[in-house]
């Protein structure tokens, strides 16, 4: 037969686990290469928290997908049936736990953007005659 198969089952390379508890579920609960990259330190797991969280890392070979091997370990259906009930169930979560917290966030992160917008928008002024002709040029109608 020709063609390409892969293998039935695949063996990690390297394969490393923690069990995490943790009180905010949109709080981070692994360290980003952006948060290494500038220092940021590691989010601290909260010992005595409700929620729990497995963190798993792992080197897989090509074509093989940490995906399909969580579900296989979870014995999730992989069905897109399955999966789209899945979704709808999340979605559903998500609605419940309240859209005000969601909006609250964004309305801040939209202040935040705009500020940055107006700062790098803004003349930079290096003496105080430069600062008076730029408030007097911004108060002035422009006439053609």
């Amino acid at each position: 037969m020709s063609g390409a198969y892969r293998k039935i089952l695949h063996k990690p390379a390297s394969l490393e686990y923690r069990v995490l508890q943790y009180d905010d579920p949109t709080a981070p609960l692994a360290q980003t290469d952006e948060d290494k990259m500038f220092g940021r330190p590691a989010p601290q797991p909260s010992p005595s928290a409700p929620s729990t969280a497995l963190q798993i890392d792992l080197t897989l070979g090509s074509s093989t997908y940490a995906t399909m091997m969580l579900r296989e370990l979870l014995k999730s259906e992989t069905g897109s049936l399955a999966q789209r009930k899945l979704t709808e169930a999340m979605e559903t979560s998500h609605a419940a736990r309240g859209r005000a917290d969601w909006d609250a966030r964004r309305k801040a992160f939209d202040a935040q953007d705009k500020a940055v917008a107006e700062s790098e928008t803004a003349p930079m002024v290096t003496d105080e005659a430069q600062a008076e002709t730029a408030n007097r040029s911004a108060e002035e109608p422009i006439v053609s």
